[in-house]
């Protein structure tokens, strides 16, 4: 049930994407470690930029919850463009 959800979102997701006129829009529902799962993608494709939404925490916060953005800044090789959340 999760997955066609999430499947169904992405498909949304593209639509909104294409209709302003994106050149390439992709989409992929990938599993496992957050960071480990958007670094393989980044570097298995060319020209990416990854967009991701982060709490925006620092210090002990950032250790205790393993740091998903600084990890894919540090890994992918591509750009990322980090957008903080509300709240």
């Amino acid at each position: 049930m999760a997955n066609a959800e999430a499947t169904e979102y992405l498909h949304s997701v593209k639509a909104m994407l294409e209709k302003p006129g994106a050149p390439s829009v992709e989409e992929r529902l990938l599993h496992g470690h957050p960071a480990t799962a958007i670094i393989d993608i980044a570097r298995d494709t060319s020209d990416n930029l990854v967009a991701m939404t982060t709490h925006g925490r620092s210090g002990i916060g950032r250790w205790a919850l393993s740091g998903v953005a600084d990890r894919v800044i540090r890994g992918s090789g591509d750009a990322v463009l980090l957008v903080r959340t509300a709240g």
